[in-house]
């Protein structure tokens, strides 16, 4: 373990892609239920070397099958699942990043995952500039996270097809054709490549 994370309560990895982490936290329970820490910012400020101050806190509730993304947002983002199991997509959009273009799939919420593994909770760190996006594969998803910076109407533009043929992602392989629900934003989102003409940098 790192010597900075000797104390922590968390776990955190970095993963592929430049700036985005894993935070694995443990499940207490009793009788009652289960409690665990999302995250401790302090501790992701730590690991990451960014400051996170939350100004916005959202939730998605979604049933199967539904997909959202490949959404970019020029702020950083803890992701978490509060109920449900989803299949997200990391995608670095961020062309000054030195993993730009490179995907990362992480599994987030609780159940059995296609390889036969219990998953009991985790979080992600998403830095400005990473696209996320999820597929939901249980019955319903309730899916929240903590942003440093405001929506307005002109981040709409920040977003990349899932389906684009160029990034191949395997979204069939764990829910039908024809069970994939989107939304019109999403189904209309430019390809990658032409993201990254439109866009310069975050």
């Amino acid at each position: 373990m790192d010597n900075k994370q000797q104390n922590f309560v968390s776990k955190i990895n970095e993963t592929e892609i430049e700036g985005l982490f894993t935070v694995e936290s443990l499940m207490k329970g009793d009788a009652r239920g289960g409690f665990r820490e999302v995250a401790r910012i302090g501790e992701l400020e730590t690991v990451s070397g960014r400051s996170f101050v939350a100004k916005q806190i959202n939730h998605s509730s979604s049933i199967y099958g539904s997909l959202r993304g490949i959404h970019v947002e020029p702020w950083n983002k803890i992701v978490t699942v509060a109920s449900g199991l989803a299949m997200c997509v990391l995608l670095d959009c961020r062309k000054s990043s030195k993993t730009y273009g490179k995907m990362k799939t992480i599994f987030l919420g609780f159940g059995k995952l296609p390889d036969g593994r219990e998953l009991n909770g985790g979080s992600i760190f998403v830095p400005a500039g990473v696209g996320n996006s999820f597929l939901v594969l249980s019955e319903r998803l309730e899916y929240v996270y903590v942003v440093d910076g405001l929506w307005n109407e002109k981040t709409s533009i920040y977003a990349v097809n899932p389906m684009d043929p160029k990034l191949a992602i395997n979204w069939t392989e764990y829910v039908p054709t024809d069970k994939i629900i989107r939304s019109e934003r999403d189904i209309n989102s430019p390809s990658f490549e032409e993201f990254g003409q439109k866009i310069q940098d975050f």
